[in-house]
């Protein structure tokens, strides 16, 4: 397997159209990491170079923020610019906001208010520590940048003690979009999940009109997900101020061509 630095690949977990995610390891260390790379190999040679140089300062940005003590932001180990493009070494997580709610959706055992407020606050305060520390927004948020560092029985077990971090901030600051991707995670966050909740929770099969029913439920276990946390509340209700659709997607909606 590759290497990259002084990591070695242990498995590729994701592989996109412009990089891949990989687990790695140290020699002499038992802790496991991932490596994020970037390989603009489709791009024309000035795109690409452009695209490495916003990658490397977009993990120059989150290194800086967990170096001055954001505790809510995924560390950067190490950053380098390769021939092909870039990378960079942060904490290996075993899921994500979207992998979990994924899960949810197969299992039998929803997770609880609790373990749900756990996850909203950290990505809350995160986005907060970005704020304060460098006034802008995230500009890249969504449920596969909202990182775990545990299993669902640890989040079971004692959701306060799982670390949720985030990764990768955009390049893009206050702007339209950056603020529609912060919208439309949360909602992710807030409504899939509690619906997946309330499905579990009724006797028999799931069917298309109890999903479709599921939305009319929702707010009551969301003022329970956030109960007894006002900045937090304060801060959710903020990004929900339009209205936000309960479905998942890793885009925002683009506005239809006039």
């Amino acid at each position: 397997m590759a290497t990259f630095g002084t990591y070695d690949i242990v498995e590729e977990i994701h592989r996109g159209p412009i990089g891949s995610v990989a687990r790695a390891r140290v020699a002499g260390d038992e802790r496991h990491y991932a490596v994020k790379v970037f390989d603009p190999a489709m791009m024309g040679l000035l795109e690409a170079d452009a695209a490495t140089q916003t990658f490397l300062d977009r993990a120059a940005l989150q290194k800086l923020l967990a170096e001055h003590g954001a505790k809510n932001w995924a560390p950067v180990y190490e950053l380098q610019s390769t021939d092909d493009g870039g990378y960079y070494v942060t904490d290996f997580y075993p899921l994500t906001a979207k992998s979990l709610a994924e899960l949810q959706a197969e299992s039998q055992a929803p997770l609880s208010a609790e373990a749900l407020h756990a996850i909203v606050s950290a990505a809350v305060k995160g986005l907060l520590e970005l704020r304060m520390r460098h006034r802008r927004a995230h500009g890249n948020l969504k449920p596969t940048n909202v990182l775990i560092a545990g299993t669902v029985e640890d989040l079971a077990a004692d959701p306060s003690a799982v670390p949720v971090h985030l990764t990768d901030p955009g390049s893009e600051g206050d702007t339209p979009g950056a603020r529609a991707k912060i919208e439309q995670a949360m909602a992710s966050l807030l409504h899939r999940p509690v619906t997946v909740r309330f499905e579990r929770s009724a006797e028999g099969p799931e069917t298309p009109a109890a999903v479709e029913s599921a939305a009319a439920v929702a707010p009551k276990r969301r003022d329970e997900v956030l109960e007894g946390d006002p900045l937090v509340r304060k801060v959710v209700e903020l990004f929900e101020a339009r209205l936000l659709h309960p479905e998942y997607d890793d885009d925002p909606p683009r506005a239809q061509a006039r």
